[in-house]
């Protein structure tokens, strides 16, 4: 069954994960629970979500996409899965983000290559290379702008105007350098204003601005030890970032706030 793209393709501006997705992957408000939402739902197909890396969440729905099997896996708001596709040529992906409008979704993946698919037709419209990024970990829009996370360089890389990319090799326009300890970085979010990296070595969430000062980090939930994906949601404070150890998505009630500190997850 194909889920009617209303229902999912308003994602929350970035969601960034590797359990699905990063810049704008938390755009409109989840109508899901607070609560730590259990991802690991087997579905008719036989599939499973082993490897979350990037998630968004708009009307009671969550998507998620699993480098394992490079599928984009939407559940309800229960931890039901209703509805997941094919990827197409993506392989090992490595974090995904939605155009503004919703009808483009961008999947980088280890190949070092972002694809772009048609939410509409779930289909691939393009692909291109992201040039100099060795490691790319995640990835999120900023308007009309690409950002890559690179763990190899420590780095996030801007395509300026890369929602347009769909083929060739691109440079990337500008970059800067993550801070010390922010040496693995495994998803990124943006609303513009801020950056938002989480890190899997340290599981801790950096934050940048714009462009790239440091404004300070934060300690996850003593839950959430393996983050591979995160996203800010716009219409509240909240910070959401997704965990591959136990396959759960958490939020962070107050996280666009926060820049130092331990901080518990809202259940």
């Amino acid at each position: 069954m194909k889920l009617p793209v209303s229902s999912w393709k308003r994602t929350l501006k970035t969601l960034g994960l590797k359990l699905v997705s990063d810049s704008k992957q938390v755009q409109a408000r989840s109508r899901l629970s607070r609560r730590k939402q259990q991802l690991a739902v087997r579905t008719s197909h036989g599939y499973e979500t082993l490897e979350p890396k990037q998630l968004l969440a708009a009307d009671g729905m969550i998507s998620v996409v699993d480098s394992l099997f490079d599928r984009s896996f939407q559940y309800s708001e229960s931890g039901q899965s209703e509805n997941n596709y094919s990827l197409d040529h993506s392989r090992w992906a490595r974090g995904t983000a939605f155009s503004d409008d919703g009808r483009l979704q961008f999947v980088v993946d280890a190949g070092r290559r972002v694809y772009v698919y048609d939410t509409d037709s779930q289909s691939q419209v393009g692909s291109w290379s992201i040039g100099a990024v060795a490691s790319p970990q995640g990835i999120a829009v900023d308007g009309n702008d690409i950002l890559i996370v690179d763990q190899w360089h420590d780095r996030v890389y801007r395509f300026e105007n890369g929602v347009d990319f769909r083929s060739s090799e691109h440079a990337s326009d500008s970059n800067f350098r993550l801070k010390s300890g922010n040496h693995r970085p495994s998803g990124i979010s943006t609303d513009g204003e801020n950056i938002w990296v989480v890190d899997r070595g340290n599981d801790r969430v950096y934050v940048y601005g714009a462009d790239g000062q440091r404004r300070g980090n934060w300690r996850l939930d003593e839950a959430n030890k393996r983050p591979t994906g995160i996203a800010y949601d716009p219409d509240s404070n909240g910070i959401w970032v997704v965990d591959e150890q136990d396959n759960r998505a958490y939020f962070y009630e107050d996280g666009q706030s926060y820049v130092s500190g331990r901080r518990d997850a809202n259940l």
